[in-house]
């Protein structure tokens, strides 16, 4: 695998997005992405004191992933972004704007009804984005 110049990891925080920022960590050690971004976009329609505060606490939460990755040697560049907005065209919009290679997304939830019509967040940016999307649904086990 080439050099791949920014990685943006989508996270909805949950323990689905661990895998993908565990794989681009571990593409971050092995010294194949120059700057990694973490992504996390709050729901539209929240009141404002509420919208602040998944801000802030996503925020503060994924400073500490970078710290985290920090720790076990990841020298790469990490920045973290938190948005409002929906997480199909914010993710789209932010690949675009912090000029992503390559995006990585976790395992769709297990909704049985969910997205019927429309796809999933993670279907719909593998469909519509302009760069590779990785849907990582198990941990890493090995390089990449």
């Amino acid at each position: 695998m080439d050099k791949i110049s920014h990685i943006l990891v989508a996270t909805d925080l949950t323990d689905r997005s661990e895998r993908p920022l565990e794989r681009a960590t571990q593409l971050c050690r092995d010294g194949r992405a120059e700057r990694l971004t973490l992504l996390h976009v709050v729901a539209v329609g929240l009141p404002p004191t509420l919208t602040a505060q998944q801000q802030n606490g996503a925020e503060t939460f994924l400073a500490g992933k970078i710290a985290q990755q920090d720790a076990v040697g990841m020298q790469t560049p990490a920045t973290v972004i938190v948005r409002t907005g929906d997480p199909f065209s914010t993710i789209i919009s932010e690949s675009i704007r912090v000029k992503a290679d390559l995006i990585l997304v976790g395992a769709p939830g297990e909704s049985p009804y969910a997205h019927t019509v429309v796809g999933t967040t993670a279907e719909r940016v593998m469909r519509f984005g302009e760069c590779p999307v990785l849907l990582v649904n198990q941990p890493p086990r090995g390089s990449y």
